[in-house]
């Protein structure tokens, strides 16, 4: 995730109105270290201006348990009646309110989360 990081976050010294880059995490729980060790490197080593680690939840409306990642059915109890949440333009909300194009969007996110832990940072990011 960190080459990402570093490029996005040359365009963020243009950008008068603040500007974030996203972690998209999906179901994943990266340790603790390797998050402050991503943290650490991003503030070093890249001029973003800010970061945010979001990770997606899916909510069960028959027993109403939510667990990360989405999911078609609940990993509880098999239901299907379930929403998925995660963020988008800031703050978290169900995807079914989602228009069309920010459906492509969530389709079309890198999902680092499943390789954060296992990512190498090699070269000046070291």
């Amino acid at each position: 995730p960190i080459e990402r990081v570093t490029k996005e976050g040359m365009f963020h010294p243009m950008i008068d109105a603040g500007s974030i880059t996203h972690i998209w995490l999906g179901e994943a729980r990266p340790s603790k270290e390797a998050i402050a060790d991503f943290v650490a490197k991003v503030f070093r080593h890249t001029t973003n201006d800010q970061i945010a680690f979001s990770p997606e939840f899916t909510t069960c409306n028959a027993c109403s348990r939510t667990f990360r990642g989405l999911w078609d059915r609940c990993i509880y109890c098999s239901s299907t009646n379930v929403e998925g949440i995660t963020r988008i333009t800031g703050y978290f909300t169900k995807i079914s309110s989602w228009n069309k194009g920010k459906l492509g969007e969530l389709r079309d996110r890198y999902r680092a989360g499943e390789h954060f832990d296992k990512a190498k940072v090699v070269g000046k990011y070291a």
